[in-house]
């Protein structure tokens, strides 16, 4: 069972994501901010880092920032789920594998985390693309020595899918 990091302060919200994904198999860690996650991370190394962006002692930004700035955790996956405007974690930290904006779907998150704890990440310098049913999205990746990124994207439309 692959191991998923949950970065994320608001306690109800983190303990959905957890729930969630341990009835899909995984096995789920959760910390409540960026510090918490970075002293968690001397231990077992995660599949995919899954984290907010505003939170308190340090924002999703700048954990995502230290993590790609130490080499043995710069490959690990990382994706934001978050009310915050993407453009405005873009800003702060654009090197992140997945995006998804609060509220989201519970199966496009699954397919997300699923995507990048199979594969994680590749190597190269190429544009990104990914086909959804609004359309085509298409964006150049940043072009790193270590690797790119693959960009996900939700639809843009609100989804919602109720917990029976």
């Amino acid at each position: 069972m692959k191991l998923i990091l949950i970065v994320e302060d608001e306690y109800g919200a983190a303990e959905i994501l957890q729930l969630i994904l341990e009835a899909h198999g995984y096995r789920v860690t959760s910390v409540s901010n960026g510090r918490s996650a970075m002293e968690m991370l001397g231990g077992e190394r995660p599949a995919v880092i899954v984290s907010d962006f505003m939170m308190p002692h340090m924002t999703g930004g700048e954990f995502g920032t230290l993590i790609r700035q130490t080499p043995h955790w710069a490959d690990i996956p990382f994706m934001f789920i978050s009310g915050t405007n993407e453009e405005v974690v873009q800003k702060s930290f654009g090197d992140y594998d997945g995006f998804l904006s609060k509220p989201f779907d519970i199966d496009v998150m699954l397919a997300m985390v699923a995507d990048l704890a199979a594969g994680g990440v590749s190597n190269g310098c190429a544009a990104a693309t990914l086909t959804n049913p609004c359309g085509t999205f298409s964006k150049a990746s940043k072009c790193r020595a270590v690797s790119e990124r693959r960009r996900h994207r939700a639809p843009p439309w609100p989804l919602k899918r109720r917990l029976a």
